[in-house]
């Protein structure tokens, strides 16, 4: 279950790669759960369309935990995993500010990392490890535009810039920043 880090949760493939049933799967992650190691990420539940992905993305809310399961200590610049190491951080930093955030998955090909409420506002999130411009994937504005977005943030290294998609605002911002940008706001 720790490569599957930040994926969508399928148990099914877990049992018959592990050999382990089902029923125990569901048993180790309800313990995992309850002891604050693991999360699950429930998908925004929109009743109009059946296409969307229903399953639970899961998290180790303790990276040190996951690495030491993967015995994977290199940099994270080194790392073939390092946007899931990002992702699964702003989760857990988004639940240990009280969020309760949400994924979007759209017949598992337009996905939006994180959805969040705040004040009434709408608000979309996404990870990215690899980005080198400001172009916004047509996915991204269709999702903002069909699901009335107020502000959309592209969390990466590199980039740093605003755009407005209609009356959506999109930040490109450091990982670190999402405390200044989201959380303290």
């Amino acid at each position: 279950m720790a490569v599957k880090n930040a994926n969508i949760l399928n148990k099914t493939n877990i049992s018959s790669d592990s050999g382990i049933s089902l029923q125990k799967i569901d048993y180790m992650i309800d313990i995992l759960e309850k002891t604050y190691i693991l999360k699950k990420l429930r998908p925004v539940n929109i009743q109009k369309i059946k296409e969307i992905i229903k399953s639970p993305k899961i998290y180790f809310l303790d990276l040190g935990f996951r690495n030491a399961i993967m015995d994977l200590f290199n940099s994270t610049n080194l790392r073939v995993d390092k946007g899931y190491i990002y992702e699964t951080f702003i989760f857990s930093e988004l639940i240990k500010y009280g969020f309760k955030p949400k994924f979007y998955n759209y017949k598992n090909s337009n996905e939006v990392d994180f959805l969040l409420e705040k004040e009434g506002k709408k608000i979309g999130i996404e990870i990215k490890s690899l980005i080198n411009n400001t172009n916004i994937e047509k996915s991204y504005r269709n999702y903002i535009e069909k699901y009335s977005i107020d502000e959309f943030y592209i969390l990466n290294e590199k980039i740093f810039d605003e755009k407005v998609i209609g009356k959506t605002k999109v930040i490109f911002a450091h990982y670190l920043n999402v405390f200044d940008k989201i959380i303290s706001k």
